[in-house]
C-alpha cells in the first residue's frame, strides 16, 4: 500500500484529529466572521464652492478654495 490511503489507514488518529480541527475551525469561522453582504463603507467627500464677484477664477481657487480644501483634508485624516 502506498500513498494517501496507506497513510490514512496507518495513522488514523492523526487523520481523525486533522478532520476534527478542520471542522472546528470551519464552525468558528462561520460564527465569528462578518455576515454582511454589503458592508458599510464611509465615503468622505466634500464639495467646496466659493464665489467672489469681480475676482478671477484662478485667484479665487488659489486664495480661497485651495486653503479650504487643505483644511478639510487635514481635518478628515
Amino acid at each position: 500500500m502506498k500513498g494517501i490511503t496507506a497513510f490514512a489507514l496507518n495513522n488514523s488518529r492523526t487523520v481523525i484529529m486533522t478532520i476534527f480541527l478542520m471542522v472546528v475551525g470551519g464552525l468558528y469561522a462561520f460564527i465569528a466572521l462578518p455576515k454582511l453582504e454589503d458592508p458599510f463603507i464611509t465615503i468622505r467627500e466634500a464639495v467646496v464652492t466659493a464665489k467672489y464677484p469681480g475676482m478671477a477664477v484662478a485667484e479665487v481657487e488659489r486664495l480661497i478654495t485651495r486653503p479650504i480644501e487643505e483644511k478639510i483634508r487635514a481635518w478628515a485624516k
